[in-house]
C-alpha cells in the first residue's frame, strides 16, 4: 500500500480539482454508508499500520501526508460506523457538564460532532438540542 493508493481511492482521476469536489462532495458526505465496505476491505489494514505508526514516513511528502490524514481520519469513519462508543462518550460528556469546561470550537465543534455524526436520528436530535444549549460563544472562548 502506498500513499498513491490512497489518494487515487479518496480522489479519483483529477484533471480539475474544483470538478473532483462538485464529483465526489456527495460521495464524501453521504451518510448512508456507500463507502464503508470497500473502505473496510481496501484499508482495514493499512489503518491498523497507521495507528502503530508504521506509515508515519508518508509524512514526508505533501500526498503521502494528505494520505496519511485520510487513512486516520477519513477511514475509521467508515470502518467503525456504527460502532456507539464515541456518541455514549458524548452524551456523557454533556450530561456531566463537560460543555462548561470547553471552549465553544472544543464543544461546538468536536464534542457535538460525535454526536451528530449518530447513525440514528435520536442520537442527532439528542445533540442538536445540547448544541442549543450551549451555543457558539455561550462558553469561555479560550
Amino acid at each position: 500500500m502506498n500513499p498513491d493508493t490512497v489518494h487515487e481511492f479518496w480522489f479519483g482521476a483529477v484533471d480539475d480539482w474544483t470538478e473532483c469536489a462538485v464529483r465526489n462532495t456527495e460521495r464524501w458526505f453521504l451518510r448512508g454508508g456507500e463507502l464503508d465496505a470497500p473502505v473496510s476491505e481496501r484499508f482495514a489494514a493499512l489503518l491498523q499500520a497507521a495507528a502503530r505508526g508504521e506509515v508515519d514516513h508518508w509524512m514526508d511528502t505533501p500526498r503521502g501526508a494528505m494520505s496519511l490524514i485520510f487513512t486516520l481520519d477519513q477511514f475509521p469513519r467508515h470502518i467503525h460506523r456504527g460502532n456507539p462508543q464515541a456518541l455514549q462518550l458524548c452524551l456523557s460528556g454533556v450530561e456531566s457538564g463537560l460543555c462548561d469546561a470547553l471552549s465553544s470550537i472544543e464543544h461546538g465543534v468536536f464534542l457535538f460532532t460525535a454526536g451528530a455524526c449518530g447513525e440514528s436520528a435520536n442520537s442527532r436530535a439528542g445533540c442538536c438540542l445540547n448544541a442549543l444549549e450551549h451555543p457558539f460563544g455561550a462558553r469561555r472562548t479560550a
